[in-house]
C-alpha cells in the first residue's frame, strides 16, 4: 500500500477521500486521487507537476482566442481587488510595486498604473509570457527569474493561482524574500469545498467532481494555518460572490444569494464561489 503524503498545509496525516476527474485539454481526461486533511479541513488532489503544467498550457483561460472575453469579464474584479490591497498599503511609500503571481494575459498588470502602482508578473505559461512581453509588460516565468533589484515589493496578488500549488508553503516563504516587511498578499481562491463535503455526506455520485481542477480546495482554517506557518498575519478572509464578473441566469442568482447569506451572517456562512485572503508579512 503506497505511503499517504502529509498535508501540504500543516503536515498532518491525510486520509483517502475518493477520486475526481481532471482534464488536460480535450484529449487527455483521467481521474486523480483526492485526500482529506481533518486538521485543516481541506481536500488535496494528488497530481504530478508536469500534468499541471500541461493543464495550464491547454486550459481555456490561457488560450489567446479567449483573451477579450476574460478581459471584459474580470477587469472590474481586478480593480476591486486592487482597492482592497491599496487600503492596507502605506500611500507615502513611493513608487508602490506589486507582483502578480499567475498573471495570465496580464490584464491586472495593465491597470495597476491607475492606482499609482508599478507591477511585475509571474506566469508559468510560456506563450502568455511572450505575449505579455510583446505588449511591454514585465513578466517572468518563475519567481526565481526576477532580478534581485526588483525585490522589496509592497504587495503580491495571487488570483486563482494559489489553489493550484501542490506545495504552497515554499512559494509563500519565497515571496517573503521579494516583499517589504509589512507587505500585503491578496489571494483569491475557489470555495467549492463546502459543496463537495455536503455531496459526500449525502453520498451523492462523484462528489469530488465538484472541486473542479483545484489542487488544494481551501477552507478558512486551512488558509489560516498555511499563511501563519509561513510568517503572515491574516488581515481578513472575505466572501467573493462574483464581484465585478459577468454572470447571468442561475449563476447570477447563486452569486447573489450566497453573497447575501455571507453578509447576513457576518461571513460565518461562507458559501460564495470564492474567498479573498488578505495577509500581511510580519517581516
Amino acid at each position: 500500500m503506497p505511503l499517504m503524503p502529509p498535508c501540504p498545509l500543516c503536515q498532518s496525516p491525510l486520509q483517502p477521500a475518493g477520486d475526481a476527474p481532471f482534464n488536460v485539454g480535450r484529449s487527455e481526461n483521467f481521474r486523480t486521487p483526492i485526500h482529506y486533511c481533518a486538521a485543516c479541513r481541506v481536500f488535496v488532489r494528488q497530481i504530478e507537476e508536469d500534468t499541471l503544467t500541461r493543464h495550464f498550457e491547454a486550459a481555456s483561460y490561457t488560450n489567446p482566442v479567449n483573451e477579450d472575453r476574460f478581459r471584459g469579464g474580470r477587469v472590474t474584479f481586478f480593480r476591486y481587488l486592487l482597492r482592497l490591497v491599496m487600503h492596507h498599503l502605506d500611500k507615502h511609500s513611493t513608487p508602490l510595486t506589486l507582483i502578480d503571481f499567475g498573471s495570465a494575459y496580464g490584464h491586472l498588470l495593465e491597470i495597476t498604473s491607475e492606482f499609482g502602482v508599478c507591477s511585475i508578473g509571474i506566469e508559468i505559461n510560456a506563450a502568455l509570457v511572450a505575449a505579455c512581453r510583446e505588449r511591454g509588460l514585465e513578466v517572468y516565468s518563475h519567481l526565481a527569474d526576477m532580478p534581485p533589484e526588483l525585490n522589496g515589493a509592497d504587495a503580491v496578488t495571487m488570483i486563482d493561482s494559489l489553489y493550484y500549488l501542490a506545495q504552497p508553503h515554499p512559494v509563500l516563504a519565497a515571496l517573503t524574500e521579494r516583499l517589504k516587511p509589512g507587505g500585503i498578499v491578496a489571494a483569491r481562491v475557489t470555495n467549492r469545498l463546502p459543496y463537495a463535503r455536503l455531496a459526500r455526506w449525502l453520498r451523492r455520485r462523484d462528489p469530488m467532481a465538484l472541486l473542479g481542477d483545484a489542487t488544494i480546495s481551501y477552507s478558512r482554517r486551512g488558509v489560516r494555518r498555511l499563511f501563519e506557518r509561513a510568517g503572515y498575519r491574516i488581515l481578513s478572509i472575505l466572501p467573493e460572490a462574483g464581484t465585478g464578473k459577468r454572470s447571468e441566469g442561475i449563476a447570477a442568482l447563486a452569486y447573489g444569494l450566497t453573497g447575501i447569506l455571507a453578509r447576513l451572517t457576518g461571513g460565518r456562512l461562507l458559501l460564495t464561489p470564492g474567498m479573498i485572503i488578505l495577509a500581511r508579512w510580519e517581516g
